[in-house]
């Protein structure tokens, strides 16, 4: 089985009942997933695909601007957490919850930026890439802090 066939039978495991989301809903709180590529879903939403993703680019610079671990003792299984006014915003991620999908080099200089979300953009740094031994994935470190 691929990764993503995996990520995505994984992801369809979490939904939970229409009564769940409904229930939650009603007090402001949501789930969210975000997927290897970055795309950012409500967790009840299928399929996942471009299509049904969220690409507001200005809601998803404020949602991952907001993003940070859940340490608010609820819904512990969502280790990510992106508050919004009265609104709570839970995020489970298929690996990380913010997901480089661009890299863009400046014609002047040849430096890097790495974009993520909408158009949040941070500095392009090689010496801060890490290859997982157990996936293979590249990283880089966020160096991004909200406010």
């Amino acid at each position: 089985m691929s990764e993503s066939a995996y990520i995505e039978k994984w992801q369809m495991t979490c939904v939970k009942s229409n009564e769940f989301y409904e229930t939650h809903a009603a007090e402001r709180t949501y789930f969210y997933t975000v997927d290897l590529q970055g795309r950012l879903f409500l967790e009840e939403t299928t399929p996942k695909n471009i299509a049904t993703s969220l690409k507001s680019e200005k809601f998803l610079d404020f949602f991952f601007s907001q993003l940070c671990r859940n340490d608010t003792g609820e819904f512990t299984d969502y280790p990510f957490f992106s508050p919004c006014g009265k609104e709570k915003n839970y995020i489970r991620p298929a690996c990380q919850g913010v997901v480089f999908h661009d890299l863009q080099y400046s014609r002047d200089d040849g430096s890097g930026e790495l974009i993520w979300g909408g158009k949040l953009k941070q500095r392009f740094d090689p010496s801060q890439l890490v290859m997982s031994d157990r996936t293979g994935r590249l990283y880089h470190r966020l160096f991004y802090t909200s406010g």
